[in-house]
């Protein structure tokens, strides 16, 4: 639908936990990418453990990352992603930007539409 400008590269996978772990773990495959209703708690948090080993060794992070979550996920959703929205933040990376949205009453399921859309705005045309 809206085809990725020259030289970009996305991950636009069926999961955000998939999204966050490339992201984390090999950061030079993609830079453009979409984690909806991101399952950020799983394993103890190891996205955590993730990003602290990914900021001991990068200054910079060339990507475009868009979460998103329905309110009806619960804080326990909610919570980590806004966690981890903050922690990437604060490291300054001067290639990255992040953007959230949480889908008022919507759940995990009922979210999935309008966040897909909201992606491709967002990482593709630069809108909300």
């Amino acid at each position: 639908m809206f085809p990725p400008p020259t030289g970009e590269s996305e991950v636009i996978p069926n999961g955000g936990l998939f999204s966050l772990y490339v992201l984390l773990k090999k950061p030079q495959l993609f830079n453009i990418y979409y984690a909806g209703s991101p399952s950020i708690g799983h394993d103890n948090g190891v996205l955590f453990k993730y990003e602290k080993e990914l900021a001991s060794t990068h200054k910079d992070l060339n990507a475009s990352l868009f979460m998103s979550a329905g309110s009806l996920e619960g804080s326990w959703m909610l919570e980590k992603m806004e966690k981890m929205t903050d922690v990437l933040k604060s490291r300054n990376y001067p290639g990255l930007t992040v953007e959230t949205h949480v889908f008022p009453d919507e759940s995990h399921q009922s979210c999935v539409p309008s966040s897909v859309m909201w992606a491709f705005r967002l990482l593709y045309l630069g809108q909300n």
